[in-house]
């Protein structure tokens, strides 16, 4: 009796050393996909430089140790382990706050003061935007700046002690420079601060980087009415406050979950969930936009549809790479045309988070200046 089941246990034990090599050549189960941004290594090929070398061989054990079989269920059940137990996150990328409120790590740099740039240069910046909007306006088109709020000033009492340093940040400079700069600009992050305890659903999840679903579509309302206020035009808004539905917080809602590459998902809080219609409405004018900025927007377009109250609309993501609204592929930006794009489009937004004050609209004033300057008298 004892030899048989010691037999059964060699065989089963056999088995789960041979899975990896099964299930790299047979694929025998469906294994998800690591999220994040990694670099596979490619195969190499056998050479006889190579192998005296040694370069053959070092090459293949790199990419055998990335590709082998069952690897990507390994690392995260290693992840389940650290998180359950020790509450210990394998990223450097997301640091794990108090509440399990989860951040990106570059948003610590802005909270505690070490990509400050100092009052002159950030008033450098909002100058050459005061110059822009001006300019716009004489051509009768719309510069609105928009600050888009930050998770860690929002939810400062998760932030680990060891951030909380900073004796000045970029946003509480610009904050003060905006009283009197004159520039047309929207405050999120002043504004979901102050109706963090009134709003009806969450604006932040401890799980995501960005507003919610529901945060999405108040400030895409509020950019509307922004618009129609200073362009003294009544404009479209995405229908919603009339539909939202209470349900479990989701897609991008928990990407820095998703992230973390963890075996099983956590159990999520139950958010506002609006649900968008855009009415086709003759009364209303739709004008056409240049958009400058960030992630941020793209969540706005998601949760919002934002594109479906203007006529058309280009997305330059970190003045970077283009994202038409069209839907067609995305270029980058050495191949876009800007002066047509000025002339083509009604309203210009220049989108910032917080955390990115320091580059705020990443270089998009001197391209734009420069163009007018060329061609205006």
């Amino acid at each position: 009796m004892k030899k048989p089941f010691l037999k059964l246990i060699f065989i089963v034990l056999l088995s789960f050393l041979f899975l990896p090599l099964l299930q790299s050549n047979f694929h025998l189960f469906k294994i998800k996909r690591l999220a994040g941004a990694y670099t596979q290594v490619a195969d190499t090929f056998f050479s006889t430089d190579g192998w005296f070398s040694g370069k053959y061989q070092t090459h293949k054990e790199k990419y055998l140790s990335d590709t082998f079989g069952l690897r990507n269920l390994f690392i995260r059940s290693r992840n389940q382990a650290d998180f359950s137990l020790f509450s210990k996150i394998n990223s450097t990328d997301f640091i794990m706050g108090n509440n399990d409120d989860l951040f990106p790590e570059w948003y610590m740099e802005s909270f505690a003061g070490w990509n400050f740039i100092g009052t002159i240069k950030l008033k450098a910046r909002l100058d050459k935007l005061k110059i822009l909007q001006d300019t716009f306006a004489k051509m009768n088109k719309t510069l609105l700046l928009v600050i888009a709020p930050s998770k860690t000033l929002f939810n400062p009492e998760d932030v680990p002690e060891r951030y909380k340093v900073a004796d000045s940040i970029n946003y509480d400079v610009c904050k003060k420079l905006l009283k009197t700069e004159g520039l047309n600009y929207i405050d999120f992050n002043k504004y979901f601060i102050e109706n963090k305890e009134k709003s009806k659903y969450p604006l932040f999840y401890k799980n995501g980087s960005h507003w919610t679903a529901y945060g999405a579509c108040i400030a895409g309302d509020s950019i509307m009415t922004m618009l129609e206020k200073l362009r003294h035009e009544k404009l479209p808004h995405t229908l919603w406050k009339n539909n939202v539905t209470f349900d479990d917080a989701n897609d991008d809602e928990i990407e820095l979950e998703d992230d973390l590459n963890l075996l099983f998902t956590m159990k999520q809080d139950k958010l506002g969930h609006p649900h968008t219609s855009n009415p086709n409405d003759t009364s209303v004018k739709k004008n056409s936009t240049l958009v400058v900025g960030d992630s941020y927007i793209l969540i706005l377009e998601k949760h919002y549809n934002f594109w479906a109250n203007f006529t058309s609309g280009d997305l330059c993501y970190y003045y970077a790479q283009v994202f038409p609204s069209d839907n067609k592929p995305q270029y980058w930006i050495n191949t876009f045309n800007l002066g047509e794009s000025i002339k083509k489009n009604d309203i210009i937004i220049v989108e910032s988070t917080e955390a990115k004050l320091n580059d705020l609209a990443w270089g998009f004033p001197d391209s734009a200046l420069k163009i007018l300057n060329k061609h205006m008298p």
